[in-house]
């Protein structure tokens, strides 16, 4: 009970609140402003994987077209991951950067996997996302469409093959989504139920999570969901012989 009650408090607050998006997890990252539902703008910052170069112009430039500043801005909504290592860091920096001369502003994490699982075209009742996790495996979580419109996980985000994917799908009939779509379909060679065209987390979709989830956080206690080491971890450092 008590946690219906807060979500009710919070969407109520959350009507006139000014959110910040920024999602930087994928190849396509961007930023973008909403107000309630209302989506005021969102920016592309390109598909080359240079957000580092893009983010606080296009921040900036968001801002400035619609005379607002980060004094305005009431939350942030941050994707942090899983997807590429660096774009996780990027978007979690640039927002506790932001935040700590704003220390009043919010920092909500939102899952990458969720924001994906909300933009799969047709709304379909389950959904499979899947995202590249390097060595011929892909990060994957199901989702199950609720009485209320949003997603429930219904399993815990983990790393698999494609056959193990396309087993678990074909139990619950989830269609199969995500940016990396091509890859998968190239990899495991299956088509059915396989929502052929990328589908990206969005800064947008980022910004309207965050009624759906129940805990802010202090922008320093904003953590990435990596699931795996990066390859530069794995391998650790290089011994040279002199």
């Amino acid at each position: 009970m008590k946690v219906i009650e807060n979500f009710i408090k919070r969407s109520i607050l959350l009507v006139k609140s000014l959110i910040l998006g920024l999602e930087t997890t994928s190849a396509r990252g961007s930023v973008a402003v909403i107000r309630g539902e209302e989506t005021i703008e969102e920016i592309e910052l390109g598909r080359q994987l240079r957000h580092s170069s893009f983010i606080i112009p296009a921040i900036n430039d968001l801002l400035e077209q619609h005379n607002l500043s980060l004094a305005h801005i009431d939350s942030f909504a941050v994707g942090v991951g899983p997807g590429s290592f660096t774009g996780i860091r990027v978007g979690i920096a640039v927002a506790k950067g932001l935040c700590f001369n704003h220390k009043s502003i919010v920092t909500c994490g939102i899952p990458s996997m969720m924001n994906i699982a909300l933009k799969c075209p047709g709304h379909p009742d389950h959904v499979m996302v899947v995202v590249y996790a390097q060595r011929g495996e892909f990060f994957a979580q199901e989702f199950q469409r609720n009485s209320h419109g949003f997603y429930n996980s219904g399993t815990e985000c983990a790393i698999k093959t494609p056959a193990s994917i396309i087993s678990s799908a074909d139990i619950t009939g989830a269609v199969v989504c995500g940016p990396d779509i091509k890859r998968f379909i190239d990899v495991s060679g299956v088509r059915k139920n396989v929502f052929d065209e990328p589908v990206y987390p969005t800064a947008q979709q980022a910004a309207l999570c965050v009624s759906m989830v129940t805990e802010s956080n202090d922008y320093n206690s904003l953590n990435p969901i990596y699931i795996r080491r990066s390859e530069a971890e794995t391998k650790g450092p290089k011994e040279y012989i002199l």
